[in-house]
């Protein structure tokens, strides 16, 4: 148990820091949708019709032709769709296909605190640096599960220390932890499997149909191909569609079926020379398929919902970060101590 005390502590010690920083913008980043509103008059108001996706996407190539690689449409229940464009822009579009924003890089509040969550600011290497957390993290969990639990009768209500003593914070620490146990375990594990979700997908029982080679995706009339996923898919919703990617591969129309928790929706449509080429439904193809494709949707709290998710999702970060800020100055106020009783 001692050296599982040490491996526990140390573990804390070089997460702290990284735990504090993704916790907090974590709970900043839940709110992302509102940051827009308040940034752009014309992101107020209800969101868009979905009848009204393909006349805005249209009107939008019609006057800015060959610079559209993808696009969100209505996210955070908005009335704008984000448009994601060649050279690294990107740009927002009301109903009508008008654009209402355009620039290049992290815009926003909201999308520069998604992506210090996500990837620390630095790219890549940031994003596989966030993934290592959330492992390291399931493991801090559960180590301290075996650490405590002989001592869990002493667990009390105390989530916030009485003192700065190293003494106050540990008890602290503990209990929040203790508390917060299963929450964050879903939490580190769901944001764990959404960094390595290219590398579990090719794990047998994970894995999803690719998008089919096709001879000539066809024109860009993004009425008729969203109308042919509606179709392919009944009581869906669209929310996002993305050019081919190259001459010999199809459009794709990502859609939230019934029952999908994934708020960006987990079935793809490959739509192609004016039908439906392929679906690539996670509930067609194994639990591996499904479990993966509800990542987001789990991180996200999504099987909740609204308001409530948001609210609920921004508390969890801000208690994360004091577990981890707890912990971490607990240490500093007596580097070589590494229990606590009672």
């Amino acid at each position: 148990m001692t050296l599982l005390r040490k491996i526990h502590r140390w573990c804390g010690i070089v997460l702290a820091a990284l735990l504090v920083v993704i916790a907090l913008s974590g709970a900043l980043s839940a709110f992302r949708g509102d940051f827009v509103r308040i940034a752009l008059p014309a992101a107020r108001g209800p969101a868009s019709d979905p009848a009204s996706y393909g006349p805005a996407l249209e009107a939008f190539v019609a006057a800015n032709p060959d610079v559209m690689v993808s696009a969100k449409l209505a996210p955070y229940d908005l009335p704008l769709h984000a448009m994601f464009l060649k050279a690294g822009e990107r740009a927002w579009i009301d109903a009508q296909g008008q654009v209402v924003d355009r620039g290049r890089g992290t815009r926003g509040i909201g999308e520069w605190a998604l992506q210090l969550h996500h990837k620390l600011l630095l790219g890549e290497t940031g994003e596989i640096v966030t993934g290592i957390v959330g492992i390291a993290g399931i493991g801090m969990i559960i180590s301290g599960l075996f650490i405590y639990w002989p001592a869990r009768r002493a667990f009390s209500w105390r989530l916030w220390p009485a003192s700065g003593k190293r003494l106050a914070l540990l008890k602290s620490h503990r209990n929040l932890a203790l508390l917060l146990a299963i929450p964050l375990f879903l939490q580190f594990g769901s944001g764990a499997a959404m960094v390595f979700e290219s590398t579990l997908a090719k794990l047998p029982g994970f894995v999803m149909p690719k998008a089919p080679t096709v001879g000539d995706a066809g024109p860009a009339n993004w009425s008729a191909i969203i109308a042919l996923a509606r179709d392919a898919t009944p009581g869906s919703a669209v929310r996002a569609v993305a050019t081919p990617r190259s001459a010999d591969r199809p459009f794709v129309v990502t859609v939230q079926q019934p029952g999908d928790i994934n708020p960006e929706g987990a079935t793809r449509v490959f739509v192609a020379g004016g039908k439906v080429v392929g679906i690539a439904d996670p509930a067609q193809h194994g639990a591996g398929a499904r479990v993966l494709s509800s990542m987001m949707g789990v991180h996200t709290l999504n099987y909740i919902g609204g308001l409530p998710a948001q609210l609920l999702l921004a508390l969890l970060g801000v208690l994360l970060a004091a577990v981890a800020a707890m912990g971490g100055l607990a240490w500093l106020r007596s580097p070589g101590r590494t229990s606590v009783k009672g």
